[in-house]
């Protein structure tokens, strides 16, 4: 685990399934530390709402960039002073959410 994080940017795409009304996601991952940047992708998922943030903080626990006792990204950055970034892109088109193409995020 690397204490040197500056900043977590969590991007992410939406898309719901207008025949059964199921949501799925995708997000981008960026870790910025002093001298580093790491990226991450979660593909294509099923999730609604902040579910995206929730699987970004699985991935950096598993990762073993972050050691997250509360299982809540923002409290986490709240407690160790690093500046969190979210964003969500609602009603994308499923080929848009499977697309993780860094320039569509």
């Amino acid at each position: 685990m690397n204490n040197n994080i500056k900043y977590i940017e969590v991007r992410g795409k939406e898309w719901t399934s207008p025949m059964y009304g199921v949501s799925y996601f995708s997000a981008r991952i960026i870790v910025t530390f002093d001298r580093d940047v790491k990226v991450f992708n979660i593909p294509f998922t099923n999730g609604y709402g902040d579910q995206y943030l929730q699987a970004a903080n699985d991935l950096l626990i598993k990762e073993n960039i972050i050691n997250n006792d509360h299982y809540n990204l923002n409290w986490y950055c709240r407690e160790n002073n690093i500046e969190l970034f979210t964003t969500i892109k609602t009603n994308c088109k499923q080929k848009d959410v499977k697309n993780l193409d860094p320039y569509t995020f």
